[in-house]
């Protein structure tokens, strides 16, 4: 890890070229990819199981309701825990390490270094407080985009076509803020001893530059991802690494990073 900020450089990201080579590279990863998730469904379900039977031992009481006139109803109530309200939160926690593992490895092969999945989880645990400052960040946002998209904007407005472009901008909007953080500001906080508002400052800084050209790669990634779904959800096994390796090679060409020799 470096101190300081990399050199940016003014490179055009050629939108082809970015998801041809992704899908190129991403030989070595998808087993890592595979098993990494296979391995975090097991963990949640597990953690999620025994929060939810602690909860539930703990919220089972009896409450005193009073009925209409002068008559008492005894109910018993069970408070049943929501489990998704629980698996959500665990989930995208433990994602997001595994995700900034995976992108650490997508940026080590986009330059041609060799990968090892526990030596980039270990490199990552060291990073761990700044990395759960970006979680944090990133939830917030996510957690505010869903509490807008809640609203009734067909109401609001009197026209469902307003509702519905209202509904579009805003997750435009939230996609230009969390965009930064998975694209930028991990691999920053992974390769470069800086602060968390440098990190921030530069990685916005970022996607002002080349935004218009992310928003091209990760919309045509979209599709490609959309169609990979078709054959009983099979082709993600190349689709998901292929996105981790999409922001490997989108980091190292907005830096300018040298690719090693073969």
């Amino acid at each position: 890890m470096k101190p300081g900020l990399p050199k940016f450089t003014e490179n055009t990201l050629i939108v082809p070229e970015i998801l041809v080579e992704s899908g190129r590279l991403i030989t070595g990863l998808k087993l890592s990819v595979f098993w990494g998730y296979i391995v975090l469904s097991v963990v949640v379900f597990g953690v999620t199981l025994l929060g939810y039977l602690t909860i539930l031992s703990l919220t089972s009481y009896n409450v005193q309701v009073p009925a209409s006139g002068t008559d008492q109803a005894h109910i018993d109530t069970l408070f049943r825990y929501d489990p998704v309200n629980f698996v959500v939160p665990v989930f995208f926690f433990f994602e997001w390490f595994l995700s900034s593992t995976f992108t650490l490895m997508a940026l080590r092969k986009s330059v041609g270094l060799p990968i090892n999945f526990f030596k980039q989880f270990y490199h990552c645990m060291q990073s761990k407080y700044k990395l759960t400052c970006l979680f944090l960040i990133w939830l917030a946002v996510i957690e505010l985009d869903l509490f807008i998209v809640s609203f009734d904007f067909a109401r609001i407005f009197s026209s469902e076509f307003l509702a519905l472009l209202m509904n579009m901008l805003i997750d435009l909007v939230c996609f230009i803020l969390v965009t930064p953080l998975t694209f930028f500001a991990v691999p920053l906080v992974l390769t470069r001893r800086i602060t968390i508002l440098n990190t921030l400052k530069t990685s916005f800084g970022m996607m002002k530059v080349h935004g218009v050209a992310i928003l091209i790669t990760y919309f045509l990634f979209s599709i490609i991802f959309t169609i990979s779904l078709i054959p009983m959800g099979a082709g993600c096994f190349w689709t998901i690494p292929m996105y981790f390796m999409m922001k490997g090679i989108i980091f190292r060409d907005v830096y300018g990073l040298k690719k090693l020799p073969n």
